[in-house]
């Protein structure tokens, strides 16, 4: 038998399958993405979430983002860094070519 994933209720740290009960604080898109969202195993916790807490799920949220972006703004950069080295070595290459041509033809 499978047993049924567990959840922890982020204000009172109850643990148990999700049932009518719960509830839970995020976009669709962190659930479709596997990122953590906010369970709350009753109405009575829910009600406690405070907008500070909000705030700092929202601000976590971001700095992964942020954190992400970082990390493709380097590998663009050092892909820019490879592409003008490229476009250097093909210039090189085309005026050894063009030199080679100019033996051969005096």
């Amino acid at each position: 038998m499978i047993e049924a994933k567990k959840y922890q209720c982020f204000k009172c740290n109850k643990i148990e399958a999700w049932n009518e009960n719960w509830s839970w604080y995020g976009s669709w898109q962190e659930m479709d993405e596997g990122k953590e969202v906010i369970t709350f195993c009753r109405q009575a916790c829910q009600i406690t979430f405070t907008e500070k807490e909000k705030i700092e799920h929202i601000s976590k949220e971001d700095l992964l983002i942020e954190q992400e972006i970082e990390d493709y703004e380097a590998v663009l950069g050092e892909a820019q860094i490879q592409i003008s080295d490229a476009r250097k070595q093909i210039a090189r290459l085309k005026k050894k070519l063009s030199m080679e041509r100019l033996k051969t033809t005096i």
